[in-house]
């Protein structure tokens, strides 16, 4: 499905909650619910599950985020509009058919950007503070 909202794409079926609303409410859920209830190794577990939706949280704001400001410069980079995987379908294709005809520069940049805000959810420790 193609989308030239402005926006990655983001699949929905009917009127459901943003994934942020859900992982709070689980969390709290398991907190004020479940948590009090446990006790020794199944404590530890759920606050660690617990914390776990706290970091998923995290990483789907920055995620969020750091796509739609990809979104932009990859559209503005190819020349071209389309959905989130329809453009980074095709940058990936020209730049394996060595047919990007783009400033190589502004390709570095926006490849560093996008390694890097990965980077920042699942490992955050490899960035460097070049």
């Amino acid at each position: 499905m193609s989308s030239n909202s402005g926006h990655p794409e983001q699949a929905t079926v009917g009127p459901q909650p943003r994934l942020d609303v859900v992982l709070d409410a689980a969390s709290e859920f398991l907190e004020m619910e479940i948590l009090p209830h446990l006790d020794g190794a199944r404590a530890l577990r759920m606050r660690i599950t617990i914390r776990q939706l706290a970091l998923a949280r995290r990483a789907f704001e920055q995620t969020f985020e750091a796509q739609t400001a990809r979104y932009a410069q990859l559209q503005e980079l190819l020349g071209i509009s389309g959905s989130w995987s329809e453009l980074q379908m095709t940058l990936a294709r020209r730049i394996r058919e060595r047919s990007f005809s783009g400033n190589p520069l502004v390709l570095r940049d926006y490849l560093e950007k996008s390694v890097n805000d990965s980077l920042r959810v699942d490992n955050p420790k490899w960035l460097t503070d070049d």
